[in-house]
Parts: C-alpha cells; structure tokens; sequence
C-alpha cells in the first residue's frame, strides 16, 4: 500500500490555470503531460522525469525500482 503523500496512479487529477481545467485524468495521464504542466508552471515529480526517458511514466521510487526488477 502506498505510503501517504505518494502519488496514486489511477486516483483523479486535475490541473487548473487561470480558473479552468487544462489536465484531467488519473495522475499518471496528468504526469505525462511534461509540455502542458510546464505551461502551467509545474514540474512532474524527478522520478516521472527520468522514467520519462527511458520511455514509461512512473510516479514513484518504488514504481521504478519494481519496474527494473521486472526487466533483469
């Protein structure tokens, strides 16, 4: 079970600029949109930024550790 503060990846999301809804989705969907959340001025989590790079959007260390155990 995820510890509290950390992201859930299909609990719903929202970003809002300006009054209004830009991102909706689950966080995932939200956290994969880097272009969109820099327009608003956010930044993803490091974790997401760097799994972004080898192609997958993950939300947490322990995500990505889990993620490379599956792949060795």
């Amino acid at each position: 079970m995820p510890s509290a503060g950390q992201p859930q990846p299909n609990q719903p999301s929202a970003v809002l600029e300006g009054g209004h809804i830009v991102l909706d989705g689950s966080t995932r969907e939200v956290f994969s949109q880097v272009e969109k959340l820099k327009e608003c001025q956010l930044v993803p989590p490091p974790i997401t930024i760097l799994s972004q790079k080898l192609g997958k959007t993950m939300l947490s260390v322990a995500e990505f550790k889990e993620c490379l155990k599956r792949t060795n």
